[in-house]
């Protein structure tokens, strides 16, 4: 059997052992020690299973299915303790996987995914992330009167509010990483910390308050958003319950 054969199929294509041993013409414990004894690290199950699905040789088994929001509550925070729990060599193992399926891409198919993160941008500078969403969500359901990307709330400057609540004269912003770590560069990040404390400073002295949102997380799930409503409403409650003082009125809270 050819190595090299075998271990295209294997990474490249990303065949299962059995569809490997098929085409030698042999059993699939054999390739799986071909491989190991040539260095190639086993696919665990969970990758296996999507390999199979990426391929189409198997359907996802909820496929036509609909899930509760209460299941999909309950999968998204145990996905979340999953990763959590990964020791730093799996999670290593999994991001050097990751790196190779893009490397193993066509030029097309990196083209496409280009495309559609470049969408995905342009649709949340529209409608807003998804932790703005999910605030704009939660506080319409609660009765609140609540504005996404809100403009021309201080005259004389461009600010957007990433949510404006009108009845309680109350901003909250969601900031990214580039807010306080140099995604563009040192310069870059200066300039937003800079621009925060002025938007800030001018947003307090026309007497509104501010709860600003460190969002330190690197991606989203429903259980990142359950944390981060739980984190903001008491506040805005409090602030329904009594306004606070103009040096209280900016509001720090951190969801990671």
């Amino acid at each position: 059997m050819d190595i090299d054969i075998i271990t295209k199929m294997y990474i490249d294509e990303g065949k299962s052992t059995h569809e490997i041993a098929e085409v030698f013409g042999t059993y699939p414990n054999k390739i799986r020690r071909t491989l190991v004894s040539n260095g190639i690290e086993l696919r665990n199950r969970s990758e296996s299973r999507k390999a199979a699905l990426d391929s189409g040789r198997a359907e996802h088994p909820t496929k036509g299915k609909v899930r509760t929001e209460e299941v999909k509550e309950k999968i998204s925070v145990s996905m979340e303790k999953q990763w959590a729990n990964l020791s730093k060599k799996e999670k290593s193992r999994r991001s050097k996987l990751g790196k190779e399926a893009w490397k193993n891409k066509t030029d097309a198919d990196k083209a496409e995914l280009h495309r559609k993160a470049a969408k995905a941008l342009r649709d949340t500078i529209k409608n807003g992330s998804n932790p703005e969403r999910l605030l704009l969500d939660r506080l319409t359901e609660s009765g609140r009167a609540v504005e996404l990307h809100k403009k021309g709330l201080i005259e004389g400057t461009k600010y957007e509010m990433d949510l404006y609540l009108p009845e309680i004269a109350t901003i909250i912003e969601v900031d990214g990483p580039q807010h306080f770590k140099p995604v563009f560069g040192e310069k870059g990040l200066r300039e937003y910390v800079k621009h925060d404390i002025i938007k800030n400073g001018i947003l307090i002295k026309r007497g509104f308050c501010v709860i600003r949102v460190k969002y330190l997380c690197t991606s989203y799930s429903r259980a990142i958003g359950r944390r981060l409503w739980e984190a903001v409403e008491p506040v805005v409650e409090q602030i329904e319950n009594k306004f606070p003082p103009e040096d209280k009125r900016l509001i720090e809270l951190e969801i990671s």
